[in-house]
């Protein structure tokens, strides 16, 4: 019974600190903000003086309030700050929904022809780029056979430094236009966003590799991850979930601009920062999850009764294991 109760305790003090650290206390700091947004407005925006003014002034009405006023302006206020925590959550959830949408209609089908097309022209021109580099890198292999043949030619290593340099500056070339190929997606764009390019990219890379259907998959495939892997995974979904909560918060920092201009670089700059986080929890969480059909789908399907030669599933043999997944359905 004391180890039941000891066990319950704890559940409920890191309970308490999480509702605290993730709930309460940025919904204070809104509320806060909110409030010193309302006294400054728009024609006091930075005004210390004046909010200092404000506040005594408040402070001083309210001096003879009873203390039960008091009790319940601070239940309210709690109160407030939890419900502006659990809108946070909420549009955090619509964030990321947003950040991974694939919905077959406009404007989002030319947001993702747009992008494809771009990506397209990009891969093209990377891909001649890699061309210019490989004949470059064959004619300076040359220059240098020639140098090794007549070491002493002043000619000839003159033409190889010039054949190394042409070599740097094919590759120079190169390297920034597959940067920005990259930044758009890892692969020919199929969905309006990167993230929800990079999610689907796991799929089509499990699925094109193995044969295996990695939504069907992936409920099977937790049961034998190991613990490591289990909680390297649950670390990168909680901060794909924090980062959409942060760009929430930052949008409803963004509300506060109706009573106060200066929320507005506030909010957009919490927006980004959750959004930048999105998508390195995006980009950990596709890796894991593609890392994780490589090292343990093999065992999955020995589990399943199914021989995996040599170790490795083929397509036929994915695409096999997908149906018994289904169930025929």
């Amino acid at each position: 019974m004391t180890t039941v109760t000891t066990l319950l305790t704890t559940l409920a003090t890191k309970l308490a600190e999480k509702l605290m650290t993730l709930v309460v206390l940025p919904g204070l700091l809104l509320l806060a903000t909110a409030f010193a947004g309302s006294l400054l407005g728009h024609r006091h925006p930075v005004n210390v003086r004046h909010l200092v003014d404000e506040v005594n002034r408040i402070a001083e009405a309210a001096g003879g309030a009873p203390a039960a006023t008091l009790a319940v302006v601070l239940v309210a206020l709690l109160l407030a700050a939890v419900s502006a925590g659990l809108l946070a959550q909420a549009v955090g959830a619509a964030l990321r929904w947003l950040w991974t949408i694939n919905p077959d209609r406009r404007p989002f089908t030319d947001l993702t022809k747009w992008r494809r097309t771009r990506w397209a022209e990009l891969d093209q021109n990377y891909r001649a780029a890699q061309e210019d580099v490989e004949q470059t890198r064959i004619a300076a292999d040359d220059t240098r056979a020639e140098l090794a043949a007549q070491p002493d030619s002043a000619a000839a290593r003159t033409a190889a430094e010039q054949a190394q340099e042409r070599l740097s500056r094919a590759v120079d070339m190169a390297a920034p236009i597959a940067a920005r190929r990259n930044r758009i997606a890892s692969a020919q764009p199929s969905r309006p966003t990167w993230m929800g390019d990079r999610l689907a990219a796991a799929e089509t890379r499990v699925r094109g590799q193995y044969g295996l259907d990695l939504p069907a998959l992936w409920p099977r495939l937790q049961l034998i991850t190991p613990d490591g892997a289990r909680a390297d995974l649950r670390s990168a979904a909680d901060a794909w979930n924090r980062a959409g909560i942060l760009a929430g918060w930052g949008l409803l920092y963004l509300l506060v601009t109706t009573v106060w201009w200066l929320a507005a670089p506030i909010g957009l700059v919490v927006m980004l920062v959750g959004w930048r986080r999105g998508r390195a929890a995006v980009a950990a969480l596709a890796d894991l999850t593609e890392s994780a059909v490589d090292l343990y789908a093999p065992t999955l399907a020995e589990q399943l009764g199914v021989t995996v030669p040599a170790g490795t599933i083929t397509p036929a043999l994915g695409r096999q294991i997908t149906e018994q997944f289904r169930k025929g359905a």
